[in-house]
């Protein structure tokens, strides 16, 4: 499934912005291992010391984002980028590749970080299916989708786009099985201080145990893991 979620605030976006904007930038190619880099991926990306702070803020965000952790159950999050597209720039059409690193890509997933009223073109485009879906969002919103879907950023007319790029491996590796307890999760966090108040501590318990089955039965907890 794909989700969308409020990952930052105001005064986060404003405070990313004032880092990116004073940002060293290099050929984002240099991070692409397609035959012919340059011809897919023509964007910039974010190197040096405000790249290093910008990756922390953003991972102390995720860190304390339970929303987020309850649609992907992350385990860790890897190859984090903060890329622009100047007018011209694009990203061909592409799969994303199994890895990242030494972290399996469960997720992909794009923070946006600017409005889409400061620039033409730059829709991100997910092919999913016989469908095509865009996706163009606020400033703050972040895009959860399934690693090993097609998927572009197409020409920017004008303006500048700007966004955080990262993959996340969960702590399930089974799809159908991670789909279950995300759905779970989501309604779970909704509901269950109404449960608890009508249904009593007992059945609370119970339902939650659920859950914990099947982590237990599902989840590889055998190489503990740290966001970096």
């Amino acid at each position: 499934m794909i989700y969308t979620i409020d990952l930052l605030d105001k005064p986060q976006i404003e405070h990313i912005n004032k880092i990116f904007d004073i940002s060293d930038f290099a050929d984002g190619s240099i991070s692409a291992s397609f035959k012919n880099p340059r011809e897919t991926k023509n964007n910039l990306q974010s190197v040096g010391y405000e790249n290093r702070e910008l990756i922390n803020y953003i991972y102390n965000i995720l860190n304390g984002c339970d929303e987020y952790k309850h649609i992907t159950i992350s385990k860790t999050f890897a190859g984090m980028l903060f890329c622009k597209y100047e007018e011209g720039m694009y990203y061909q059409s592409h799969l994303d590749n199994y890895v990242a690193g030494q972290t399996r890509t469960d997720y992909s997933n794009t923070v946006f970080l600017n409005s889409p009223d400061e620039y033409e073109g730059g829709e991100l485009c997910l092919r999913v299916g016989n469908q095509n879906l865009t996706y163009k969002l606020e400033a703050g919103k972040c895009l959860i989708y399934p690693t090993g879907l097609m998927h572009e950023v197409k020409k920017v007319t004008s303006g500048v786009r700007k966004v955080c790029v990262f993959w996340t491996e969960s702590y399930v590796q089974d799809k159908e099985i991670r789909s279950i307890l995300s759905d779970f999760n989501l309604t779970w966090s909704k509901y269950s201080n109404e449960v608890h108040e009508k249904m009593g501590t007992d059945f609370y318990d119970e339902i939650l145990n659920i859950k914990f089955n099947l982590m237990r039965k599902y989840g590889n907890f055998s190489e503990p893991r740290y966001y970096n």
